[in-house]
Parts: C-alpha cells; sequence; structure tokens
C-alpha cells in the first residue's frame, strides 16, 4: 500500500460537499491545472474513457467480478451521481481541489476572501493557496509549468514530498496502452519445468510486476523482476497453487513501488491481491524484529507469526526469504549478520513448524554459512563425502525391492540427508570435531512405511538382511513407545560402495570401521540410519504430540494452544496446498503425501458410512 499522507484543512474553511462514490463506479483520476495568475489550484476529474493521455484506458482483460467490468462502472457512476441530485461534469463546481488518495476522493475548498486572514497576520500553513496534498499526489510530472506563485510552490516543494521516488512508475502505468510488453522469455523457460507458470493468473502477475518494478535494481545489480521470478520459481518446485504463485511475483510491488491494491485488483484475482498484503504486513514484521532485535524476543515474533491465519502467505514469505538468502553477498556484512541472525532464528523454526523440510534446511545452510564461514565449509565436505558413499536413491530402490521381492506391501520409502547446520550442531552437543563425523550416525537415513504394525518387523528383517546391523543400535519405539506416544523401529546399517549381496554382508562385517575397511582394501562402509513405522505412527510423529518440530525446539506439553495451531496449519500446508517435501523418492517426490494419503482412504474404508 501506498504510504498514507496527512493533511488538515484549515478550520475556518468549509469542506466541499462529499462526492458520490460507489463500489465499482468508475475511476476519476485528478487533472490538475495551476491558475496563471498563481489562484488555487483547481483539479479537473475525467473518466478513465477519456482522451486524456493522462488517463489510463480500460484494462484488456479482467479477472474482477462482473461488477467491476468498464459497462457496470459506467452505469454505477451515472446511478450514484443521480443519487447525488446531479451528474457528473468536466468541472467541479466554484474551485475545489479534489484529489484521490488509494480509493477516496478528497476534496478541500478554497480559502475565500470571507475566511481569508487579516493583512499583516503571520501565514498559516493550513492556508496555503496551492495543497501540500495536491501537489505532493498530482500526476503532474516534476518541473511542469503552472505559471505564477503556484509553479514556484509546486518547484519548492516537490524534492521534500518526492513519496514514491522519481524512478518509480506513474499511477496509471499498468493500463497504458503504450507501455512496452513485458518479456516473457525467462517465465516460459520455467512452464515447461512447472507447468502452473503457464496459467493465465501467473502471467498476468508477471506482467503486472515486470511493469511496476522498471527500472528498479537490487543490491547485487540484478533487476528486481528477477527476484520476484526466483521467488515464484521456489512456490512451484513446493508444489503450491497457482495463486500461491502469482503472490510471489507480485509480493514486493505494494512495498516497493506507487502501485495499489486497487490497481492490482483489476489484472488479478482480489484473493491474490489479499495474499500480497499479508506478506507486505509480514515484510513489515520482519524488519520491526530486524531493526529492534536487541529488544525484542525471537518467540515472541513466531508466536505471532504462526499466529497467522493464511498458510500461503507464511509460504510466501519463506520462499522470499530464501531467494534473499541465496543473494544476502550482495549486502554489507553488518546486513548480512542481521538477516542470517533473523533467518536462524524466526524463519527456519518457522519452515519446520509448517513441515516445508527443504526450505528449512537449506535457510539453516546459508545463515550457518554466512555466520561461520569457516566451520561451514569443514561439515559440508565431510557431509558430501558421506553422502556420496552412500548414493542414497540407490540405497531407497535397494530396500524397496527387497520388501517387495518379500511379498510386504510398501506405502512409502523415503531418504534424506541431515543439512550442514544440523550436522554441526549433533557434533558441538556430543563435543565431536569434524574428522568424528563419522560417531554421527543419522547423516543419511531412511524411512520405510508399511501398512500394519506387524509388518515391521519383517520389513526390519528385510533390511538386516541387505546389510550389517550396527550393534547396540536397534531400538523398538513399538513395543516400548516414548512418553510422547513416538512409535517407530530404528536400526542403524553399514553400507559399502558394492552392492548388497551374498558375500557383501560379510567383507563389511569383517571391517566395521571405516579406517580399518580402506587400509584392507574393502568397500567403505558408511552409517545408514533406518526408521520404520505404520501411517498411523507416522502421522502421530509428523503431526501429534510427538512430532518432530516439537522435539527440535524443546517445548513443553503444558503448551496446548501452540501445539493445536501448527498441527492444524501443518495440515493445511500438506493436505490441502499440497506442500511436497522433496524427499528422496524412487521415480521423485508426489504431489501429495502418500503416507497421508493412505491413511486417508484406510479411515474412509473403515468408516460405516463408506
Amino acid at each position: 500500500m501506498g504510504p498514507a499522507v496527512a493533511c488538515s484543512p484549515p478550520t475556518s474553511v468549509a469542506r466541499s460537499p462529499a462526492l458520490p462514490i460507489a463500489r465499482g463506479a468508475a475511476r476519476l483520476v485528478p487533472c490538475a491545472r495551476i491558475s496563471n495568475d498563481g489562484g488555487a489550484v483547481t483539479a479537473e476529474r475525467r473518466s478513465e474513457d477519456g482522451a486524456s493521455p493522462l488517463l489510463r484506458p480500460s484494462a484488456r482483460f479482467s479477472f474482477s467480478s462482473k461488477s467491476c467490468t468498464p459497462a457496470s462502472r459506467s452505469q454505477s457512476a451515472a446511478s450514484a451521481s443521480a443519487a447525488a441530485g446531479g451528474s457528473l461534469r468536466s468541472r467541479p463546481p466554484a474551485g475545489p481541489s479534489a484529489v484521490k488518495a488509494q480509493n477516496v476522493l478528497i476534496g478541500f475548498d478554497a480559502p475565500s476572501e470571507t475566511h481569508a486572514p487579516p493583512k499583516g497576520a503571520p501565514p498559516s500553513p493550513g492556508r496555503r493557496e496551492t495543497s501540500l496534498l495536491s501537489i505532493a499526489l498530482s500526476d503532474l510530472p516534476p518541473g511542469s509549468s503552472g505559471g505564477g506563485a503556484a509553479a514556484a510552490a509546486g518547484s519548492a516543494f516537490s524534492p521534500a514530498l518526492d513519496l514514491f521516488g522519481t524512478t518509480s512508475p506513474s499511477g496509471g502505468f499498468l493500463r497504458r496502452q503504450d507501455s512496452s510488453e513485458p518479456d516473457f522469455a525467462q517465465l516460459d523457460a520455467l512452464a515447461g519445468q512447472h507447468p502452473v507458470m503457464a496459467s493465465p493468473v501467473v502471467r498476468a502477475a508477471y506482467a503486472a510486476a515486470s511493469r511496476a518494478h522498471a527500472g528498479q535494481l537490487r543490491k547485487s545489480g540484478e533487476p528486481v523482476i528477477s527476484h520476484c521470478l526466483a521467488t515464484a520459481a521456489i512456490l512451484a518446485e513446493l508444489g503450491l497453487p497457482e495463486e500461491t504463485v502469482a503472490a510471489g511475483l507480485l509480493h514486493d510491488v505494494l512495498s516497493d513501488t506507487r502501485v495499489t491494491a486497487w490497481q492490482l485488483e483489476e489484472h488479478v484475482p482480489r484473493s491474490c491481491v489479499e495474499l500480497v498484503e499479508k506478506v507486505t504486513r509480514l515484510s513489515e514484521v520482519s524488519q520491526l524484529y530486524r531493526d529492534n532485535a536487541h529488544s525484542l524476543e525471537a518467540a515472541s515474533i513466531l508466536h505471532m507469526l504462526t499466529s497467522m491465519s493464511d498458510v500461503s502467505a507464511l509460504l510466501v514469505k519463506l520462499a522470499d526469504r530464501l531467494h534473499n538468502m541465496r543473494t544476502v553477498g550482495a549486502l554489507s556484512r553488518c546486513k548480512q549478520v542481521r538477516m542470517a541472525s533473523e533467518t536462524l532464528d524466526v524463519f527456519a523454526v518457522l519452515a519446520n513448524r509448517l513441515g516445508a523440510w527443504s526450505v528449512k534446511a537449506e535457510l539453516e545452510d546459508l545463515a550457518f554459512k554466512t555466520l561461520q564461514p569457516e566451520d561451514y565449509e569443514q561439515v559440508f565436505r565431510a557431509v558430501a563425502e558421506r553422502a556420496a558413499l552412500i548414493d542414497l536413491p540407490a540405497r531407497v530402490a535397494q530396500v524397496r525391492a527387497a520388501l517387495a521381492a518379500a511379498g510386504l506391501d510398501v506405502v512409502d520409502v523415503s531418504g534424506r540427508v541431515k543439512n550442514i547446520y544440523g550436522v554441526w550442531r549433533k557434533l558441538q552437543a556430543g563435543g565431536l570435531g569434524v574428522d568424528r563425523i563419522d560417531e554421527v550416525y543419522d547423516v543419511a537415513a531412511l524411512r520405510v512405511v508399511v501398512p500394519h504394525k506387524h509388518d515391521c518387523y519383517r520389513a526390519l528383517r528385510e533390511v538386516e538382511g541387505l546389510w550389517a546391523a550396527v550393534p547396540g543400535r536397534f531400538k523398538d519405539y513399538v513395543r516400548n513407545r516414548k512418553g510422547n506416544g513416538y512409535q517407530s523401529l530404528h536400526t542403524t546399517v553399514f553400507t559399502g560402495a558394492a552392492d548388497a549381496g551374498a558375500g557383501a554382508a560379510p567383507a563389511i562385517q569383517g571391517a566395521d570401521d571405516p579406517a580399518t575397511a580402506a587400509a584392507a582394501g574393502l568397500p567403505v562402509p558408511s552409517l545408514l540410519e533406518v526408521q520404520i513405522r505404520t501411517p498411523k505412527m507416522h502421522y502421530i510423529a509428523e503431526y501429534g504430540f510427538a512430532a518432530h518440530w516439537r522435539y527440535k525446539e524443546k517445548l513443553s506439553r503444558e503448551d496446548l494452544w501452540l501445539d493445536r495451531l501448527v498441527q492444524w496449519k501443518k495440515w493445511v500446508a500438506a493436505e490441502k496446498l499440497r506442500l511436497r517435501d522433496s524427499k528422496v523418492r524412487e521415480g521423485g517426490s508426489p504431489q501429495r503425501d502418500p503416507v497421508l494419503a493412505a491413511l486417508i482412504e484406510s479411515l474412509a474404508a473403515a468408516s460405516p458410512d463408506a
């Protein structure tokens, strides 16, 4: 939204009669004229269908409701005028200066002779012959000649009242027919990978964002529209719907340009504009925290953000912050530290609460890299070597094939490599150096989900038949559930460079230690953690009291309000918005979580109404 302007008329000057305003009526654009004799400014109001070059012609297409079509606007304007007892004229009566501030027409009468101050009295700020509000919001270009004292007043006050910046586009840029068409080449290049980019709403949002940010550059020297496009690409990778992706393209328009919400409504749906407004408020809260981090607690900001009703707005803000962290090197060192600290304390935690694991992991790693670059490089190299030895996609395929050969139904088999910051935290907690990363057992992990509880133990036997188990690392949380209700089978196995087979396990068992195996010329083993559970156990571990985000934040069980709030938002993100979790799977991650889908289907089948 554009900045608000406060201007009070003189108390002795009568206000002009209110102009009729109807929802959907034709918007009237002020065309200010300054008289040659230095008198009061008059404003000529013309409809958008007029021939003036300063006015905005009709949009070529619109996502607005039927009541906002050009024909209905004219009818609404005519009916509003008739209700006021008159008709719209090309000029208002007897000198009121009308200016538009967003959706409201504000008029002030010019000072009359009867209310003129006595001769010799000091000038009053409220009695300027040319209204400061009129100068600030008029569509006259800087330096236009109006003649007389009014022109001098305009030139005198213009620099101080440049509310939107000299590089900002004019108020009617979104609807001007003579404006150049945006280049859709970058958007079309992404459409092949993300079909949502080809939807009409996203293309309209891209056109509006391109015109709004025309001429604006980031600190890195790249056009601002490139940041908007990268934000939308992140949202598309997460599998979010088209209105959320469109809001990602427009997320900076209301805060960084002079474009208003009602202008955007003529190009994208109202729901998308509301989403952009919510993201703008989130950005304001974020800036408030960065400016007052010494006096504000991260927990308070987190509660405020989590309590927001719109999960889509939170995801757009997370995508915005993710790309900002990818390009944080263009900022000064002081700003880098402030942004990275806020990302680690607020946005990474928020992403974990919403179940956006891939976003959370990358945010933590980028913040860690900014704050402690040397530690990051050491841990990064160690994790990369470990992940290369494991070859997680191949292990996922092996497990699925072994379970299918044993005649077991498989709901899901997925894997993940622990992010750099998470590994570093584990090393710090254990007092270990990077050279002892082999003592962190869950750098890489597999999760196997089977339909029934007895299938968990059958799957365990198949996994331990593929690879040798690490002694003392088996934990049976199915029979001995945790106090918070968590259930799963945990085991850790040694995997080698060679594929599992009849002779692979004994060779690895003979050299459990990586250094010993390398010295003997055997395949170097690497640790892989395996979790086995049912869909119900998975739901409790992801959405119930045993949820991973509670474990990470070490919250008490008494905080029921926050617990239920996060449960609901995670469910909305996963099931309603179909947030893609980006885990390693055979064939890639599907649009919908297969475990949740299986649980919902089983509940529906067990329902008496089914």
